[in-house]
């Protein structure tokens, strides 16, 4: 979602955001979606990176809650977050359990749904594809690795998470988006430099 000059957020403190699947269907399950599934919320500025990176993290997180029987989920904020007109609000979930029907629907992200609320909706698509990698273990600076082949049969980009630690299956870093077909080399570079093995 991109805050307009005119929207009711902009100069705001960034409080909350809704994330709402229940507008049409075939709709996602957020139910089970906790703090811990939260793979990144926060501001990129500059659109510079549409959708997939943040320039101010939202990294205080007060609560998530479920709302409409688990089709959407409600992320309260702790911290100090101004929202500026331009901004993309980005919200990237794990755990979300995808219809099993193949479709298009709509889903509806409200930024502060408790004091002047903008909205903006858009559409989500369900769909089967297939995607295969091949990651060989690599000697590495620790600030990127590569994936030495990328399969899709539809567009996307490759995730790197974290096999174990702290916070296991935590998101590392992101490539940039992919075609579909077949990439070789694919440099991921992690959010924060790897120190160990």
């Amino acid at each position: 979602m991109t805050v307009e000059s005119g929207d009711a957020v902009t100069g705001a403190a960034f409080e909350d955001a809704l994330v709402d699947y229940s507008l049409a269907q075939p709709t996602a399950d957020v139910s089970n979606v906790g703090v811990n599934d939260i793979e990144r919320i926060g501001i990129d500025r500059g659109d510079d990176d549409r959708g997939s990176r943040v320039d101010v993290t939202a990294d205080e997180i007060g609560s998530v809650s479920g709302q409409k029987d688990g089709a959407a989920v409600r992320i309260d904020l702790g911290g100090n977050y101004t929202i500026e007109a331009g901004d993309e609000i980005v919200v990237v979930l794990q755990n979300v359990q995808n219809p099993q029907n193949a479709g298009t629907s709509e889903v509806e992200l409200t930024v502060n749904t408790q004091s002047g609320a903008t909205n903006s909706t858009g559409p989500v698509t369900y769909e089967q594809h297939d995607a295969a990698v091949t990651f060989p273990d690599q000697t590495s600076g620790g600030g990127e690795v590569t994936v030495e082949d990328v399969e899709l049969t539809e567009g996307g980009y490759v995730a790197i998470q974290n096999d174990s630690g702290a916070n296991p299956d935590a998101v590392r870093g992101v490539s940039a988006y992919l075609d579909p077909g077949t990439h070789d080399e694919v440099t991921v570079e992690l959010d924060a430099p790897l120190s160990s093995d």
